[in-house]
């Protein structure tokens, strides 16, 4: 256990997204409470049998719940509970009861989900689809994930250990086949999505902890089978060698990711740490800018809104009741997939036109940032001016915005006296 920890402390993924303020560990540990769980319970014959068995369905339960993915990998261990009850390792009783416990928190939700929205899945499975035409992307993230996570020098003591070909096999079969029922399929899945922009490998995170419980099992069956051939020293030896190695290695990743960097769709902790910061004050500004009657078209549509409190048209669809007016876009980002229709803009052109904000510290390179196709162009910039807003505190950036004409004096007049009131206070 305490290996297995270790080796999950130290992983730069984990580290990153256990703070990362989205659902990501709140999934990964209900994942792994509902593999656990279920693991304990086939190992328990006892009254405790029963206990972990509850334990594992609300975890799989809690997790279809906690993301709209959640309900495939608590479909993949309902196949693996259907196959032990049928091999008579479980009784159909206790089978029956654990799925009707998952099902007590799922299908609630799917039935208020239709009720509410008209459609069973939320609007991620059309802004991020799973397809084939996804899979030269996620491949190559898992790939990436694979190499700059270490994941590889996981599988260096599960291998050594079946070289050896020794009774101590790390987690038993059983164990290994339930976690691999749960993980291969979720993996498969991840692939057909493209992977994800954001630090560290988001996706992968929820899995780390069922990894590294297999790898420190691995790493400790090594020393138990080096140890029968009184040769300890040397299991000890390999078990620190490849743990302290991928401790070390995560850690130098860790510090990588303080830097504010990108490589192709992936970005670094550091840039999104910038990126929500900046975010954040363009929110407080407008805040003091716009009327409370004023709406927001934004692609950002997160930390900009929650800091402005205005209306917010969200222009990639996330938050969208209705995507029948949204045109889809020839780039590979996750979640960037498609755009509203410029018509809808120009149609009814909201006040703040923001886009997708980009913040620079010059004035210079400031620009609207709007993927419209040039036949729109002029239909939709004739209702605003361009504008550089210069944002409050410091250090001093600026953002490219386009305002409704009529909206513009008394804006650009509301944030000279808020940059006044604030020089006036520091």
């Amino acid at each position: 256990g305490w290996l297995a920890g270790l080796l999950l402390a130290a992983s730069s993924s984990w580290a990153t997204w256990a703070t990362g303020g989205l659902e990501t560990a709140l999934f990964g540990g209900l994942l792994t409470l509902g593999v656990i769980g279920l693991l304990r319970a086939l190992e328990t014959p006892t009254a405790a049998h029963g206990r972990w068995l509850h334990a594992s369905a609300i975890g799989f339960g809690l997790a279809c719940l906690t993301r709209p993915d959640g309900p495939l990998p608590a479909a993949c261990a309902a196949l693996v509970v259907c196959g032990l009850a049928a091999r008579g390792r479980l009784r159909w009783s206790d089978a029956l009861r654990w799925g009707a416990i998952i099902a007590l928190f799922a299908l609630p939700h799917l039935a208020w989900r239709w009720s509410y929205y008209g459609r069973l899945v939320p609007n991620t499975y059309a802004v991020k689809p799973p397809g084939t035409t996804r899979l030269v992307f996620g491949l190559g993230y898992l790939g990436a994930a694979a190499h700059d996570l270490w994941l590889w020098l996981l599988l260096i003591p599960v291998a050594l250990l079946a070289v050896l070909r020794s009774p101590a096999r790390g987690l038993p079969a059983r164990d290994l086949g339930v976690i691999a029922a749960v993980v291969v399929p979720f993996v498969a899945y991840l692939a057909t999505t493209g992977g994800d922009f954001m630090p560290v490998f988001r996706f992968v995170a929820p899995l780390l902890p069922l990894v590294t419980l297999d790898a420190a099992a691995a790493l400790v069956g090594i020393v138990d089978a080096l140890r029968a051939r009184r040769l300890a020293w040397l299991g000890v030896a390999v078990a620190a060698v490849c743990a302290l190695g991928y401790v070390t290695l995560n850690l130098a990743h860790s510090a990588k990711q303080q830097g504010i960097w990108s490589e192709g769709e992936l970005v670094s902790v550091g840039w999104a740490r910038q990126e929500v910061d900046d975010w954040l004050r363009i929110g407080d500004l407008l805040a003091k800018v716009a009327l409370p009657s004023d709406t927001l078209a934004t692609t950002a549509a997160g930390a900009v809104p929650y800091r402005s409190g205005l209306y917010t048209i969200d222009m990639l669809g996330l938050n969208a009741p209705d995507l029948s007016r949204y045109r889809r876009l020839a780039n590979n980002r996750p979640g960037h997939m498609i755009l509203l229709e410029e018509q809808v803009i120009a149609e009814h052109p909201p006040q703040i036109l923001l886009a997708h904000p980009r913040v620079q510290p010059e004035a210079a390179r400031l620009a609207l940032s709007y993927d419209m196709r040039p036949e729109w162009r002029d239909r939709v910039l004739s209702h605003y001016e361009l504008l550089g807003l210069t944002l409050l505190g410091k250090p001093v950036r600026f953002v490219g915005v386009a305002l409704r004409a009529d909206c513009v004096d008394r804006m650009l007049a509301a944030g000279r006296r808020a940059h006044d009131e604030l020089n006036a206070k520091e």
